[in-house]
């Protein structure tokens, strides 16, 4: 949602409304970090797809070299016959054991990736909302939050939602008529107001931290 809002702010469509971000990770970066600590399956089924997209963008990077031999070992499998819930499987069946290997993050090619996917620090065209939930297992809220600071500080045009107790799938769930309110005043052309004045930016710093 984040790279079609900065696509926008080159291509300005005049069909573009405006987007909404649903506990999105601005840094992909911070989002490794996080998974490469919590070894639930959760967050471990991520990373044979995260091997899997840095293969596709840098043919040269070595997926080995990222995945724990209990990962790897699955790596065909999940990237060739499933997808989501092939992967969680997956990660459910080497249990609480880390997915990744030391020196998982010294590769160039992935140092690469994550600087292509990052957000917040791009200009885009908006207004874009951003949804997150603080009981978020699968995505750091703390990393959300800094995101949302980060591109506030660059006065980008962002409205910044927190729903407190809510973890990855019951946000998307929980705030569906809030979505959809939100997309029909878009579309119907309606003013609209960033809060970005409204957010502690010093204090999603430290909480990241």
């Amino acid at each position: 949602v984040w790279g079609v809002a900065e696509l926008e702010a080159k291509l300005e469509d005049p069909g573009y409304r405006g987007a909404i971000s649903v506990a999105g990770d601005m840094s992909y970066e911070s989002f490794e970090a996080h998974d490469a600590r919590d070894f639930a399956t959760i967050t471990n089924m991520y990373w044979p797809l995260t091997a899997f997209g840095v293969k596709a963008s840098y043919p040269s990077f070595d997926v080995a070299r990222m995945l724990s031999p209990p990962m790897l070992a699955r790596y065909e499998d999940v990237t060739t016959k499933g997808c989501w819930y092939y992967a969680y499987a997956a990660a459910a069946e080497i249990g609480h054991q880390a997915a990744v290997r030391p020196g998982w993050n010294t590769a160039p090619e992935l140092a690469r990736y994550n600087r292509d996917s990052r957000s917040a620090d791009k200009p885009i065209r908006g207004p874009l909302m951003v949804l997150a939930g603080d009981d978020d297992a699968s995505v750091n809220f703390a990393n959300i939050e800094a995101g949302v600071a980060r591109a506030c500080r660059r006065h980008l045009p962002i409205e910044f939602v927190h729903r407190p107790g809510l973890d990855h799938d019951p946000l998307m769930e929980k705030t569906i008529g809030l979505q959809l309110h939100w997309a029909r005043a878009r579309l119907q052309g309606k003013p609209w107001r960033s809060n970005c004045g409204s957010i502690d930016t010093s204090r999603a710093a430290r909480r990241q931290r």
